[in-house]
């Protein structure tokens, strides 16, 4: 005998008047989910959402981007420094920065993305037309920036701060390197010469024990 549950009635959808037997008056989500609203109903919803600061989050979320990202977009945003800005859509004119230090259109936009990147760490405060002018002191374009052979890296002196105006500049892969690894060869030398240091107070100390022991164990 088939059980209760298994027996269903045809009914009719008082959406789309299709005949159905599932649960429920509706046929589908997409007809129970259908809601008839004024044009003044969506006026206020529509008002509501664009003062609401969750739902301008949510959007840049769905756009693939974040605050960080966005940030060309903030009218007259001082981290782009003296770049050309857009009076109507309040952020940088790529063509006309462009323009302005001799770069292609395709170059501004790869800079940007590599001045992003170091803006990002802590204690760098590098501006944008910063970085493009220590690209044209160093007489070269944003495609010549990069981790391959006989490119060109933005250094730190010693490769010690931060990202800042006077404590960076584009030296070749190569250089960098080098710099590199004799900053870590100084670190090791340092710290080497502070162990050698401490094993010699801590032979001192246990030798000065030592010697304090048997001085009391004389009768």
């Amino acid at each position: 005998m088939e059980s209760f549950s298994k027996i269903a009635t045809m009914k009719q959808c008082p959406k789309c008047n299709i005949a159905h037997k599932k649960k429920g008056p509706y046929c589908s989500l997409l007809c129970f989910n259908t809601r008839i609203r004024t044009l003044e109903t969506r006026k206020k919803i529509s008002e509501g959402l664009k003062k609401s600061q969750k739902a301008k989050m949510a959007s840049i979320k769905r756009r693939g981007r974040t605050k960080t990202y966005a940030i060309s977009k903030i009218p007259g945003t001082p981290y782009l420094g003296n770049v050309v800005i857009d009076p109507i859509q309040k952020q940088m004119d790529r063509k006309a920065t462009a323009e302005l230090y001799g770069f292609t259109v395709e170059e501004i936009a790869k800079a940007y993305l590599r001045w992003r990147d170091i803006f990002r760490i802590e204690g760098s405060n590098l501006l944008y037309s910063e970085y493009l002018d220590k690209l044209k002191e160093a007489k070269i374009t944003p495609s010549q920036v990069g981790n391959k052979k006989n490119q060109y890296n933005l250094s730190r002196y010693n490769d010690i701060g931060s990202y800042t105006k006077e404590n960076c500049r584009f030296i070749t892969r190569e250089e960098n390197w080098n710099e590199y690894m004799a900053g870590r060869t100084r670190q090791i030398s340092r710290q080497s010469h502070k162990l050698e240091e401490l094993g010699q107070n801590q032979r001192t100390a246990t030798n000065w024990i030592v010697n304090r022991s048997m001085e009391t164990a004389l009768p």
